[in-house]
């Protein structure tokens, strides 16, 4: 053992998920019926079982570096944490709850999935509640190759709501595939391994933001180059404590460029691509 921290308030506490995330820390998910005590700087919104979903960010010695507490009226349950291309989160679970606290959309049934995509500090991007008239539980997420996102969990509903075939019986596997969105970036870099590159939103039109880590306290040449190899635009900087950088896109062509960044001081490179659309 190297270490260990326990957290929590003066209710129940549940942790389900853990990941190491790109700065060497971890990113925490579970949810939490704990008002304002111990670690929780946040009320419950709800729930009498559940409460909330919680999620925590440590540092690499698992100190608290910020923690944010996302739910509605009823019970909301987090099972899946990840990090994301574009070095936010994306959060899955299933959620009772109606439009209230956090919640957007009302329950399509007794239980739905609810996913949740964050930035980088944890605040709220964009939610979705997918479901049918009967009971969805959702335990797993990932991000795929596109960049949008694969769920999978379980369900009893029959056709209703988003739900496009019957059960076969009591409950079954459903899987769900989410298209990309405009604000996860293409995910070409392994962001997960602590180094990388990512453009986002993506596509872009007149301006894009590149996040890149493993690249601290070095000169970097940009250079987007489109497909027939022709060097675009070239952009020259000293990396700072903020990893990433904004280029102006709007001269630019629609169309797929490569995206290059090279570390002057050690000749390391990374890679991606950005979509440019009208």
């Amino acid at each position: 053992m190297q270490w260990q921290n326990t957290f929590g308030g003066t209710d129940a506490d549940l942790l389900f998920s853990i990941q190491q995330a790109a700065d060497g820390g971890y990113i925490l998910g579970g949810f939490s019926r704990s008002n304002i005590s111990g670690d929780k700087t946040e009320n419950c919104l709800g729930g009498q079982f559940y409460g909330d979903y919680w999620m925590v960010k440590t540092d690499e010695q698992g100190n608290i570096e910020w923690q944010n507490t996302i739910g509605g009226s009823d019970d909301d349950m987090l099972y899946s944490i990840q990090q994301t291309a574009d070095v936010g989160y994306i959060l899955s679970g299933h959620s009772r709850s109606n439009i209230s606290g956090d919640k957007t959309e009302n329950c399509n049934g007794n239980m739905d999935y609810w996913i949740v995509k964050t930035d980088t500090a944890g605040n709220i991007q964009w939610q979705n509640t997918i479901g049918g008239n009967d009971w969805d539980e959702l335990r797993s997420i990932k991000q795929t190759v596109d960049g949008g996102y694969i769920l999978g969990g379980y369900s009893y509903s029959n056709i209703s709501g988003d739900k496009t075939e019957n059960s076969n019986g009591n409950d079954d596997y459903w899987i769900v595939k989410l298209f990309p969105d405009t604000i996860t970036g293409i995910a070409d870099s392994p962001l997960e391994r602590g180094k990388g590159c990512v453009a986002f939103p993506n596509p872009a039109t007149d301006k894009v933001t590149v996040s890149y880590h493993g690249f601290e306290n070095s000169l970097i040449s940009l250079k987007l180059f489109d497909l027939l190899g022709q060097e675009i635009l070239f952009k020259q900087f000293q990396t700072t404590s903020n990893p990433q950088t904004t280029l102006d896109i709007s001269a630019i062509n629609s169309g797929v460029y490569l995206l290059n960044l090279t570390n002057e001081k050690t000749g390391e490179r990374m890679n991606g691509k950005i979509v440019v659309s009208d």
